[in-house]
């Protein structure tokens, strides 16, 4: 069986049993080529005596005669079956394994660039035909990295008017960085509609940028994720990022996440999400703010795993700087197990009300509530297994994120306490301790 271990009751398992049946006549008809007088009882027939006035024919004839037919029946039993089996593997493979097709997003950094190619192309199930990258103005550089991967192009055509770099100059910082999120954000809208069109019968893509590192199941994680945001329709989202990924924070590398604060870098978007509702409303600046915000998301969630699928390699860009990379994206984990595979229970445990039921279950049993911060360094983050409960009273919101920095600091994640958080909780790993903040 090409499918050993599985459960019965399994689809593939139904014509496997019809080929078997198959099979058995081949053996009564390969006996009965074998025996020069068959024995008829074995083929579990009864036949009523034929009439003294009755021609008989020889045996050998109705031997020929049964031989032919049982088997035409079961050449063309086997042929039938053969098939179905593997239209139904085939359709099943499709299913579980066909990952969403992938866009990156580019500017003019081509040795960035042509690292980011090189990791996603190393991707488990990734082709360069199930690539496009599209670019913000005609860098050459750029063009000749995507060309040299086999990978399609698509350019946008600066506006000279819109896109021009010397409008910022006299400008304060906010207004240049203000001008610099419009640009992208309109750069991104002609991405996404190019990719939708260049790719008609994907149901969704995987959004990616140029300064990005990709893990080995990266694209496999998208699949499964697409499965589950069908199902599911409290997602709307899936991302391959943790922002709260730290190195020393996350351990379980099953584990799958839901998160009410959009993460951004490497993600899903469904095409019906983008037609209906993303397209019409898409910001004319920072379009990662608009997809955070509540008349976006409309308070469903974003997936996501414990242990990032994708790292930011970038050190430097619109909004980055060489500082701010050493400080946070430095100490982000990137999952690199080669022989690493996703279970279906791994997406079924993210399902709603399972992940609610088993963070419910944790909180109410077995939990040990936290009365100080400083009790996070001490011994009780070595017992493997423990539940700690950090109760922080705070407003999330980013303007007063200087309340939470000590705490923050302590724990070595984000002050802005809304990222990686869902409903103000956020699920830490501290030691050989789980730790709920």
């Amino acid at each position: 069986s090409p499918h050993a271990g599985e459960a019965p009751g399994a689809a593939g398992l139904v014509p496997l049993a019809a080929a078997s049946r198959s099979w058995t006549i081949m053996l009564w008809t390969v006996r009965l080529g074998r025996d020069s007088a068959p024995n008829t009882s074995e083929l579990r027939f009864r036949r009523q005596a034929a009439p003294q006035n009755r021609r008989h024919r020889p045996s050998s004839c109705k031997s020929a005669i049964l031989q032919l037919w049982l088997l035409t029946w079961a050449a063309v039993t086997v042929a039938l079956t053969a098939s179905a089996v593997g239209s139904q593997a085939t359709d099943t493979a499709t299913a579980i394994l066909q990952p969403p097709p992938v866009l990156v997003i580019c500017h003019e950094r081509a040795s960035e660039l042509r690292r980011a190619l090189h990791s996603l192309l190393a991707a488990r199930g990734a082709s360069p035909h199930h690539v496009l990258a599209v670019q913000d103005g005609t860098d050459e550089d750029v063009a000749a990295v995507v060309r040299s991967e086999r990978i399609a192009l698509v350019q946008r055509r600066r506006d000279p008017v819109a896109d021009d770099p010397a409008r910022g100059q006299g400008r304060t910082t906010a207004k240049n960085l203000g001008s610099a999120a419009s640009r992208i954000a309109r750069h991104f809208y002609f991405a996404i509609e190019a990719a939708f069109e260049h790719f008609p019968a994907a149901d969704a893509i995987v959004v990616t940028e140029e300064d990005l590192l990709f893990s080995p199941d990266l694209l496999e994680f998208f699949a499964h994720a697409l499965q589950l945001l069908r199902r599911d329709q409290s997602l709307w989202l899936a991302s391959a990022w943790n922002e709260n990924g730290f190195s020393g924070r996350v351990r379980d590398a099953h584990r799958v996440m839901r998160t009410d604060h959009f993460p951004g870098l490497a993600w899903l978007l469904p095409r019906a999400l983008w037609a209906e509702e993303l397209r019409p409303t898409w910001p004319s600046g920072h379009w990662d703010w608009h997809l955070r915000s509540l008349n976006a998301s409309r308070g469903r969630e974003v997936l996501f795993p414990e242990v990032p699928r994708v790292y930011h390699a970038g050190r430097s860009g619109t909004f980055t700087t060489p500082q701010m990379h050493e400080r946070v994206f430095s100490r982000m984990v990137l999952h690199q197990d080669p022989g690493f595979a996703w279970r279906e229970a791994d997406f079924l445990a993210a399902e709603l009300a399972a992940y609610d039921a088993a963070l419910m279950r944790t909180t109410l049993h077995g939990s040990v509530h936290i009365r100080h911060g400083s009790e996070l360094a001490g011994p009780i983050t070595s017992l493997p297994g423990a539940v700690l409960v950090c109760w922080h009273h705070t407003n999330p919101d980013p303007r007063f994120a200087m309340h939470s920095k000590p705490l923050a600091k302590r724990l070595g994640i984000w002050s802005e306490l809304q990222r990686g958080a869902r409903d103000g909780v956020h699920d830490l790993r501290i030691g050989l301790a789980r730790l709920l903040l």
